[in-house]
């Protein structure tokens, strides 16, 4: 069946869905294609087809250099934003031809670009609340034919909200009603982020924010002591080897994100980048550390914070752990968290039929799709907003301009 301009809306029937999502690390686009139907909490949601579709080198250190503090030109911010609508195109081509459907057989694709800035006033001292972030979303729309929805985090934002964390929803999709024991589907990309979802979890009962950084930390630090031959540590082989210095570790847990009460997100490189990587480097030195020894000490710094965020907010520990992201590989932060937490079972996502590493672009494929369907899909307890947003930003390409009209007339525009 070809789809019409957005089959989503009829509500009725099977839809394929297409999710890119950019994590703080750069470290490649998480693609996904899926399978879903029905709509709202009560969806069904197949993976059909994954990849990690790569970000050269060269781009990676160009995107990074726009984090703060760096400073930059708008001419260079506007080619790095069309070049990377570019490689996210690519990416949703790639996904597309893996799972062998044509772009009229999609109805959305859901894109999470790399983020320029990510601040919240207040308690983290930004002047203003916003997001923003690198990737022409109408690139992406006119390289692959299909309706794209982006730049989700803003609408929650406009309510008051945090803009995060937003992979929550499809969380509790998952995993809420799957049997009476209580989880904590954490997340494990650049930062930490996680789901806890209470025994007989109503929407109302759904807790979620982020733990600090994940690999973020970790990565840049492997990545500038082996001058770029290496970009992360694998497997957990260089904390494996080293000694966790108690003093870096003190001075590390000493961050002020990790005092701030939920609800709470990260800012990501503005909080754990290049000038807390510089400073744990500086604070090594002193302590006389093997290149070994740091990685080791940031890797538990992820498992405390992680760890620490249970005990503090949960009602009690879960039953179960289920490990996503790209943090999941890491063996060593896996076997160190079951020693932190004995009495959770640690678990990988992948046990439960969605892919660890599809999760997060499944997610905003799901988001984007409810968007379709004109439903929010946030919890405000969960990002502090003043009320449940519908997300994003739609754009269409050019191949629809006929059958605008149809979209048009679906929405309730005031005349």
């Amino acid at each position: 069946m070809t789809p019409e301009l957005a089959p989503g809306l009829a509500g009725t029937g099977d839809r394929l869905i297409v999710g890119l999502m950019t994590g703080n690390s750069l470290d490649g686009i998480s693609a996904a294609l899926a399978v879903t139907r029905g709509h709202g909490i009560d969806r069904g949601v197949t993976v059909a087809a994954h990849l990690n579709y790569p970000i050269t080198p060269e781009m990676r250190q160009r995107l990074f250099g726009f984090h703060v503090p760096n400073t930059f030109r708008a001419d260079e911010l506007m080619a790095i934003h069309t070049e990377f609508g570019e490689r996210l195109a690519l990416a949703a081509n790639a996904v597309m031809e893996l799972g062998g459907v044509q772009a009229d057989e999609v109805s959305v694709i859901g894109v999470q670009a790399a983020n320029l800035i990510h601040a919240i006033a207040g308690s983290q001292g930004e002047p203003a609340n916003g997001h923003m972030e690198i990737g022409e979303l109408a690139v992406v729309a006119e390289r692959t034919g299909c309706l794209v929805v982006g730049d989700l985090r803003p609408s929650d934002i406009a309510l008051g909200g945090e803009g995060a964390p937003l992979s929550s929803f499809l969380d509790f999709v998952l995993f809420a009603r799957l049997d009476d024991r209580s989880r904590a589907i954490q997340n494990l990309g650049g930062i930490a982020n996680v789901t806890f979802l209470p025994r007989n979890c109503t929407a109302g009962d759904v807790i979620s924010f982020d733990c600090g950084p994940a690999n973020m930390v970790i990565d840049r630090l492997v990545s500038r002591l082996t001058q770029g031959r290496e970009l992360f540590d694998e497997n957990g082989r260089r904390a494996a080897r080293g000694v966790v210095s108690p003093e870096l570790l003190a001075e590390m847990l000493t961050h002020p994100y990790l005092k701030h009460e939920p609800p709470k997100t990260s800012r990501g490189p503005e909080d754990f980048g290049e000038e807390f990587v510089d400073q744990l480097i500086e604070s090594a030195g002193a302590l006389s550390l093997t290149d070994d020894s740091m990685v080791s000490t940031a890797t538990q710094f992820t498992v405390e914070c992680v760890a620490s965020h249970y005990e503090r907010y949960f009602p009690y520990l879960p039953d179960e752990v289920v490990l996503t992201g790209g943090g999941a590989h890491n063996l060593e932060i896996r076997r160190r968290l079951q020693s932190r937490l004995p009495t959770c079972a640690i678990r990988l996502h992948d046990e439960f039929g969605v892919p660890g590493d599809a999760r997060e672009a499944t997610a905003w494929a799901v988001l984007a799709d409810e968007t379709l369907q004109g439903n929010p899909a946030t919890f405000p307890r969960v990002t502090g907003a003043s009320g449940s947003a519908l997300l994003g930003k739609i754009v269409l390409p050019s191949r629809f301009a006929h059958r605008f009209h149809l979209f048009v007339d679906r929405a309730e525009v005031p005349r």
